[in-house]
C-alpha cells in the first residue's frame, strides 16, 4: 500500500457501516422532490414521500413564468371544464406532500375559490391567449392561486413540463 507516513485508507466508524435511509429533498423550485423516511420517520419507514415545492407568487408573477405557463396549458388541448376537472383530480388526488421553499407544508385551497366561483371558467380563455401573445404588465396579484394550481398541475403531472415552465 505505500509508505508509513502517508495518508491511510478510510474506514467505517464502527456502528456506523450500515447504510441508512435518509430524508433527501431536491429544492430546485422546478422539481419534484423525493423523500425516503429514515430515523425520524418510523410511520412512514420503507416507504417513499413524493414532496413537490411550492412556486412562490414571485416566480408566478414574472412574465416569462406567466407566459410558459399558458403555452403549456394551452397545448394539453383540454377544455376549460375539462382542464380545472384534470388539476382538481391531480392535485387532490397526489399521495404525497405540498411545501412552500422554506419547508413549511402548504395547504391547497378549494379550487372553485381559487377560480372566483366562476362555474363557467371563463379566465382560462382569457389566459391562454397569452400562450401566442405576450403580457405586457406582471399577472395580477388576485390570480396567484389560479395560476399556483395549475403550475401544481404541471409539477405532478408533468414534470418536464414543469422545469421548462419555470426556466
Amino acid at each position: 500500500l505505500g509508505s508509513s507516513s502517508g495518508p491511510k485508507p478510510a474506514s467505517p466508524q464502527t456502528g456506523r457501516d450500515q447504510p441508512e435511509p435518509v430524508v433527501a429533498i431536491n429544492r430546485n423550485p422546478w422539481s419534484q422532490s423525493i423523500g425516503i423516511s429514515g430515523r425520524n420517520g418510523p410511520e412512514c419507514a420503507g416507504k417513499m414521500i413524493l414532496v413537490i415545492i411550492v412556486a412562490t407568487a414571485r416566480e408566478l408573477r414574472r412574465k416569462s413564468h406567466f407566459q410558459r405557463l399558458a403555452i403549456a396549458t394551452a397545448a394539453l388541448e383540454f377544455s376549460r371544464r375539462k382542464l380545472i376537472d384534470e388539476v382538481s383530480d391531480e392535485l387532490y388526488g397526489f399521495k404525497g406532500e405540498f411545501i412552500w421553499p422554506d419547508g413549511e407544508p402548504f395547504d391547497l385551497p378549494d379550487i372553485d375559490d381559487a377560480f372566483g366561483g366562476d362555474g363557467s371558467f371563463r379566465w382560462i380563455s382569457d389566459f391562454i391567449r397569452f400562450a401566442e401573445v405576450a403580457p405586457y404588465q406582471h399577472p395580477q396579484r388576485r390570480i396567484i392561486e389560479r395560476l399556483r394550481m395549475i403550475d401544481l398541475y404541471f409539477r405532478i403531472a408533468h414534470p418536464e413540463r414543469a422545469r421548462l415552465i419555470a426556466e
